[in-house]
């Protein structure tokens, strides 16, 4: 499969809007304020980063498995045994080892949700709770998940004719479900289901499918039309809450249709100066690189942060009280973010990722 750096920009692109989304607007002051009201309404919402992340791996896996099925001489049970692997290897390490340090530091796990949390099924009790809990973050790691263990199966074992009906069932399915939960069993928490989310990564499976298949151009002017109409829509709900409230079971398909538009953009994008500032950034496609850790990471980064301050002075100090002030804290965790992620992705992750090389497609 070819490497597109660009799409590194648009994992940042997707971590940062979740980064923005959890710990708001980098400034404190000014809330209430017109101002505070525009950046907050034009920048990309953590949900919107999240579903952007489903389409693409959506996009990729799918890409990945159709090229292991018509080019590798591997069996369907050697491509999937290796598949899974592989998967493992980029995400378990540091997803268990954060759990055990933040354990053994202290963290306060919700009682009875750290079970959920490390059989990758916290979505499942958010579903059923209809509540946040902390580290609660990784609903969107056991959504991929659980994506991984029945994607495979169905892109190499359907015939090749109903390859592309799949997709489209997929999307069906994916919106169906969550306008059942959402909409008629009135629980907002259906969004964290994985046959909700189905629909982000069919749509990032079927744009696969229609560019390996070299009939992209076929729905060009179809994918601008949804495209523009979709952001419209985005934007007229960042802005009026109750819409989006009343429409959230569209939330996802009107983030994924975005998401596409923008993926497509990363892949065939022309400009020099789209790709100088952005697709080509080399900050941003660094960021794109650390940005599971980033993920993981940023929501234990308070609790870290507050625990380090702590251990050398407090906030009756001039000194504590100035490293806890927001602002000044909100910078501090997020350049302790970056450098943590930064070094997990050199020592930790790349060593291990290098291991991937003995299971090949």
């Amino acid at each position: 499969m070819i490497y597109h750096k660009s799409l590194d920009s648009i994992r940042a692109l997707a971590v940062i809007s979740v980064l923005i989304g959890h710990w708001f607007v980098p400034f404190n002051s000014g809330k209430g304020t017109d101002l505070y009201f525009w950046i907050k309404g034009l920048i990309p919402s953590a949900a919107f980063g999240v579903h952007l992340f489903f389409v693409l791996s959506g996009f990729l896996i799918t890409n990945i498995l159709l090229e292991a099925r018509f080019n590798s001489n591997n069996s369907t049970g050697v491509i999937i045994k290796n598949f899974i692997i592989r998967r493992v290897l980029r995400i378990f390490p540091i997803y268990y080892l954060s759990i055990i340090l933040l354990y053994l530091a202290g963290f306060p796990f919700k009682d009875g949700t750290l079970a959920y949390i490390l059989l990758y099924i916290t979505n499942i009790k958010f579903y059923q709770d209809i509540s946040f809990f902390p580290w609660g973050h990784t609903w969107s790691l056991a959504v991929e998940e659980q994506f991984y263990l029945i994607w495979p199966w169905l892109i190499l074992l359907l015939p090749k004719h109903y390859l592309k009906p799949f997709f489209c069932i997929a999307i069906f399915i994916g919106l169906v479900v969550g306008i059942y939960t959402m909409g008629f069993l009135n629980n907002w928490a259906g969004i964290f289901l994985m046959p909700t989310a189905i629909q982000a990564f069919g749509i990032g499976g079927l744009y696969a499918y229609l560019k390996r298949k070299n009939k992209l151009t076929n729905y060009s002017t179809f994918f601008k039309f949804l495209f523009i109409f979709s952001l419209i829509i985005y934007y007229q709900w960042s802005f009026n809450h109750e819409w989006q409230d009343k429409y959230n079971y569209f939330n996802m398909l009107i983030n994924s249709i975005i998401s596409i538009g923008l993926i497509h953009q990363a892949i065939y994008n022309k400009s020099e100066k789209w790709n100088k500032y952005f697709f080509h950034n080399k900050f941003l496609n660094k960021i794109g690189k650390i940005s599971y850790g980033i993920y993981l990471y940023h929501l234990g980064m308070e609790f870290t942060y507050n625990g380090i301050v702590n251990l050398f002075t407090d906030e009756s100090t001039k000194a504590g009280a100035w490293l806890l002030d927001w602002t000044n804290a909100y910078y501090f965790k997020l350049v302790m973010v970056y450098y943590l992620s930064l070094w997990s992705y050199n020592y930790i992750e790349k060593p291990i990722l290098m291991l991937k090389t003995r299971f090949e497609y």
